[in-house]
């Protein structure tokens, strides 16, 4: 279980990690630490109200946090403070009104983690040409010179390896 003195930053940044032990668990645990700050502490939750609902409208979320946040699972009769009414408002839209476009941080984001991919794939397909055609993994500049060229003169086929 997480613990009690960790802010609301931290427990969120904890559960974006891409191995998060014990996931549900913790979206059980922020859910209710969130909850709860939303109405004792408006000041403090405000900051992420947005990530708040980005979280329960992930995955199954919702139903995990529906398990310690009883307002989830039915119409509140009392009235709520006015970020709790804002969450409960933005759950109820249709999934496809929900959704906001990506900040800019995202993109970037998914743009860096594209440009890391497609040069592990390169490397990937240089080590397997290596294996293939000299029977090890590891091809010297000269060798991925000479691979490069053959591509590039090979009939039906126009373009090049390297980049």
């Amino acid at each position: 279980m997480a613990s009690p003195q960790l802010t609301l930053a931290e427990r969120f940044r904890e559960l974006r990690q891409p191995t998060c032990a014990g996931y549900g668990a913790k979206v059980q645990v922020v859910c209710e630490v969130m909850w709860q700050t939303l109405e004792h502490e408006p000041t403090a939750a405000s900051a992420h109200v947005d990530e708040f609902i980005g979280l329960l409208e992930h995955g199954d979320n919702l139903l995990l946090a529906k398990l310690v946040i009883p307002e989830l699972r039915y119409q509140p009769s009392t009235s709520t403070t006015d970020l709790k009414e804002h969450v409960l408002k933005q759950l109820q839209r249709p999934p496809e009104r929900r959704r906001s476009p990506p900040s800019r941080s995202v993109i970037r984001e998914a743009h860096d983690l594209h440009q890391q991919e497609t040069a592990t794939l390169d490397e990937v397909d240089w080590h397997r040409a290596g294996i293939l055609l000299y029977n090890r993994g590891n091809l010297s500049n000269t060798e991925k010179l000479a691979v490069d060229e053959w591509l590039r003169n090979a009939p039906g086929r126009h373009t090049s390896v390297s980049k």
